[in-house]
């Protein structure tokens, strides 16, 4: 993040009002800093009888109650479609416990994407998800396109190409998880014990050798492997957490047993 003597002298003075901390990220020209703690984002223009109202033993991460508009002054267009953003983000991130630092790197390409326009014209949810998608990618866990696409209720194609033009005029060349990159963030998103986790790898490392995987959505495989592994775990479970159809699970649990990965 670039970071300005204005913003940054500003800023240093204005704790996290969420979880307190001071350890603050001053973000981009035109955009709020963030909590690198909690990850949440912070305007520095609240009005000063604002108070922010934290539910008892909440969850700082889970905090929905209060939009952005209800608890900051919105001075101008700028900064109502950055708290709309923020407000998106926020409530992307929240069902799947997405990590504090991957949220400010979100942000952060959002931010360099204002600036350049690539946001005009575009659905902010869609940019929102191809941004925690490409922050994914960096910093991992990488968040599998098909949760990002249902958490923000947006089309596959929208996202396809929203995300093809922010990489391109961005610059930003990524490569494609494996199947075995996905189970850090089943880690995250579900109960995993170790032994889960390596006997789910296993699994993995034999059927992705095999021809008749390839092209195949790699987050798929990993939620099948992850059910072959855990008893408790159901389909439905495995479908959920990776935003794939019970009917893919099915498949690719086929797919595991045709190639014998539990002998």
């Amino acid at each position: 993040m670039r970071k300005t003597t204005e913003q940054s002298s500003s800023a240093e003075s204005i704790p996290c009002p969420i979880c307190g901390g001071n350890n603050v990220d001053h973000g981009v020209s035109e955009c709020p800093p963030v909590c690198t703690d909690c990850g949440y984002v912070i305007r520095q223009d609240r009005e000063e009888d604002v108070s922010i109202r934290v539910p008892t033993g909440a969850d700082t991460q889970s905090i929905t109650e209060e939009t952005w508009a209800e608890t900051y002054r919105i001075e101008n267009a700028t900064q109502q479609r950055l708290a709309r953003a923020f407000e998106q983000l926020e409530a992307i991130s929240n069902p799947i416990d997405v990590p504090a630092d991957l949220r400010s790197e979100a942000a952060d390409i959002y931010c360099e994407g204002f600036k350049r326009q690539l946001t005009d014209g575009r659905e902010t949810s869609v940019t929102i998800a191809v941004c925690l998608r490409i922050a994914s990618l960096r910093r991992g866990p990488p968040i599998p396109i098909d949760i990002l696409i249902d958490r923000a209720e947006v089309c596959r194609s929208a996202f396809t190409t929203c995300y093809s033009d922010i990489a391109t005029e961005l610059d930003i060349k990524q490569d494609t998880p494996s199947a075995i990159n996905y189970l850090s963030f089943l880690e995250m998103v579900i109960d995993l014990n170790q032994t889960t986790r390596d006997d789910a790898q296993r699994r993995l490392e034999i059927v992705t050798e095999e021809a008749s995987v390839t092209g195949k959505n790699p987050a798929g495989f990993a939620a099948a492997a992850v059910y072959l592994a855990a008893d408790e775990r159901t389909q439905a479970d495995m479908s959920e957490a990776v935003g794939v159809s019970t009917e893919t699970i099915r498949q690719r649990v086929g797919q595991f047993r045709e190639v014998g990965t539990d002998e």
